[in-house]
């Protein structure tokens, strides 16, 4: 036995029946319909994931390829190397990170510098003084210990009291 699907449409003039159209279609027609339009949409969904999963991989790697080279970079002026500057083009919040740590790297070292030139200078100053330096302790008495920041050239004086 087969089932079918009706649908009726009475045509009327006048409140008067003029005649009746029928459609009948199998069940199985229906329902191969619905499995063939099930199909389209698990299809079309597979092919929305598979472009989501794409897309958010490009998008991922813009962020976290920047971050990577701003990890490196980091690590070298962790390790005194300021010879190279990240180079971003963009204007968001990843190019701004990069010109601040540009700048950063600047100023370390330039300071650097500047510490470096004040304690060459320093021992330039302490290894002219050979003699007239005298290491004197709390009480006033002088200390054998070397002051680790006189030149090894330098005499300590033992000072005792009178």
């Amino acid at each position: 036995m087969h089932c079918y699907l009706h649908n009726l449409l009475f045509l009327l003039k006048n409140n008067q029946t003029l005649g009746v159209a029928r459609l009948s279609l199998p069940l199985t027609d229906v329902n191969k319909s619905i499995g063939n339009l099930r199909k389209i949409i698990i299809l079309a969904t597979v092919i929305a994931l598979a472009i989501a999963s794409i897309i958010s991989l490009i998008i991922s790697l813009t962020i976290t390829k920047p971050l990577q080279e701003m990890t490196k970079f980091s690590q070298k002026i962790s390790k005194g190397d300021f010879g190279k500057k990240l180079e971003f083009r963009s204007q968001d919040e990843m190019g701004q990170l990069a010109l601040s740590l540009n700048q950063m790297s600047e100023d370390l070292e330039n300071k650097i510098k500047v510490i470096s030139e004040d304690r060459n200078k320093m021992e330039v100053v302490l290894s002219s003084i050979i003699e007239g330096i005298a290491a004197i302790d709390r009480e006033g008495i002088g200390s054998d210990k070397s002051d680790p920041y006189l030149p090894p050239k330098t005499t300590n004086y033992k000072l005792t009291k009178s």
